[in-house]
């Protein structure tokens, strides 16, 4: 099917060929200037071609691309960038998409791209239409270099995987068959795949910070998730080691993941544990998190909105500043924001570790009565976990929470503990959730939740650890079609954050599930830019997304 309609675009372009005619004969062909590089470089040239992007604008690439009006049977047309900052309007009159020119210009290389500089001598050698090739995804790298500098369709639909550097650059990473996800969540990713399927949905200029940026929608976001049904048509080119997109005409999103409403609120007399990476809450400013005061009262408003929304009984916090005044400050503004129906405690551990953050849980005394709290203190955790054994005042039952937040993947060691596959520091996060098996007890025989981010995939180790020795994911099987997921790195989506329980609790267990309020979002909505986003909203609170589960304690 591809071959058939790549076959129609080149015939359309070759029957084109005849419809117009340039005033002198061109001394090289746009293949020719490609294929002979080195040759032609600092080489005046006499080409034609037909105009298939424009992109003279301010802060655009300065220039336009060309195409082959006829291609060889069975071969692709070439085409080209053409520098050309300095147009007079004349010539800009010129360079409408279809209109076939003749030009002459000068052979150079840009950033390892063959190109057209200063273009002059102008001529207008008619219009033909011109045909977009079809470029279908997966596609591995090494087969998207005979359509660089070419007008392709890439059929939808198409998803937007990563707006990471939508602030800074003005791009999107799209993919085709759904986002992507980490090849440690699920065993049927392969991270290749992953490549074959993604393409770089740029802006037409290489800019840095557009203003405005491009792609937002009504609400001054663009989620993760959102789609394009019908493709996009652009000029597809390799630049900055990626293969790129720059689309001639406005691509068609589809909110297919729209801001979600709250977490339903807890059926009557069932209780809600969750938890929720903070992404460093310091009140301390200018150490990690907010840089000063004003930062962190719109970190701490965005958090409260978040937490409140969860409307939990239990709430395991990870990333709050090692120091007492963090407590302090978040037990304050708890109490001033919390419902009626609610009596918030902010609880830490004895000893909650050397690190320069620590995990927290906080409770509400109307519903619960706290028994006792520990720290599990051992030499594998520099974060020590903290325990919460709590009794449910409306029905007597007594379980435990353990809130934890293992080793991260960063900081990689040059020997050791390195990235095999699961990322750096795996033995350490499988030796923390062994310690952890081993002193909490059976899970078949105790009632107790580990809940927090265990900077493990799915797949690996320390999830599979705790799985094969008993413990339940509330979140349930991961697959591609459940799609779990609570952080995003490279535009792959998997499952940092759980909570896990003990089989004791299945029959208890009445389902969860994840507040996809962060990590869709675009990282510049978050606190420290004021200017894209209002600070009383939960939008981009954290880098994490929290997760809940309910439990049937009545």
């Amino acid at each position: 099917m591809r071959i058939s309609v790549i076959w129609g675009a080149i015939l359309a372009l070759f029957l084109n060929a005849f419809a117009s005619a340039c005033p002198l004969p061109s001394t090289a062909s746009l293949a020719e200037v490609k294929a002979q590089s080195e040759q032609t470089i600092n080489r005046s040239v006499r080409v034609d071609g037909v105009v298939s992007g424009v992109f003279t604008g301010r802060d655009q690439l300065g220039g336009f691309y060309l195409q082959q009006p006829s291609a060889r049977k069975g071969q692709l047309p070439a085409g080209i960038f053409v520098y050309a900052p300095r147009l007079s309007g004349d010539q800009q009159q010129l360079l409408r998409r279809g209109a076939h020119i003749q030009l002459q210009a000068t052979v150079s290389r840009f950033r390892g791209n063959i190109q057209l500089t200063e273009p002059q001598q102008l001529q207008s050698c008619g219009m033909v239409e011109l045909v977009p090739v079809p470029f279908a995804l997966p596609l591995p790298a090494a087969q998207r270099a005979d359509y660089t500098d070419l007008l392709v369709h890439i059929p939808g639909p198409l998803t937007v995987t990563s707006n990471f550097d939508l602030l800074r650059y003005g791009s999107l990473l799209l993919s085709s068959e759904g986002r992507l996800i980490r090849p440690t969540q699920h065993s049927a990713i392969d991270e290749d795949a992953n490549h074959h399927r993604s393409i770089i949905l740029d802006d037409g200029s290489y800019r840095a910070y557009p203003d405005p940026v491009p792609y937002l929608d009504a609400l001054g976001t663009r989620r993760v998730g959102t789609t394009l049904p019908e493709g996009v048509k652009g000029i597809l080119t390799h630049a900055f080691d990626e293969y790129r997109l720059h689309p001639v005409q406005e691509p068609q999103f589809r909110d297919d993941n729209p801001r979600p409403a709250p977490p339903p609120a807890p059926e009557p007399g069932h209780l809600r544990v969750a938890t929720f990476n903070m992404e460093n809450y310091f009140v301390t400013p200018g150490r990690r998190g907010a840089s000063n005061q004003r930062e962190l009262q719109r970190q701490r408003s965005r958090l409260l909105a978040a937490f409140h929304g969860l409307d939990a009984d239990v709430v395991a916090l990870m990333e709050m500043e090692n120091h007492p005044r963090a407590l302090q400050d978040w037990q304050q503004w708890v109490s001033r924001t919390q419902s009626d129906s609610r009596e918030y405690r902010v609880i830490a551990g004895p000893d909650p570790g050397s690190d320069a953050i620590q995990v927290v849980l906080v409770y509400d005394r109307k519903r619960l009565e706290l028994m006792g709290v520990d720290s599990l203190v051992d030499g594998v955790f520099q974060r020590h976990p903290v325990v919460g054994h709590f009794r449910d005042r409306g029905s007597d039952q007594r379980f435990s929470v353990i809130g934890v937040h293992f080793k991260s993947k960063t900081r990689c060691p040059a020997e050791g503990d390195v990235d095999l596959g699961q990322g750096c520091w795996n033995l350490q996060r499988t030796q923390q959730a062994r310690m952890l098996l081993q002193q909490l007890g059976s899970p078949a025989e105790s009632r107790f939740l580990i809940a927090g981010d265990l900077n493990a995939y799915g797949r690996e180790d320390p999830v599979r650890l705790l799985q094969e020795a008993g413990m339940v994911n509330s979140l349930g099987a991961f697959d591609r079609q459940t799609q779990n997921y609570t952080y995003i790195f490279f535009g792959q989506s998997g499952t940092l954050d759980y909570i896990f329980r003990s089989s004791a609790l299945n029959d208890l267990a009445r389902g969860g599930g994840i507040w996809h309020i962060n990590v869709d979002e675009p990282p510049f909505l978050s606190y420290q830019n004021p200017q894209h986003s209002r600070s009383d909203e939960p939008w981009r609170s954290s880098d994490h997304d929290p997760v809940w589960a309910d439990f049937a304690f009545d």
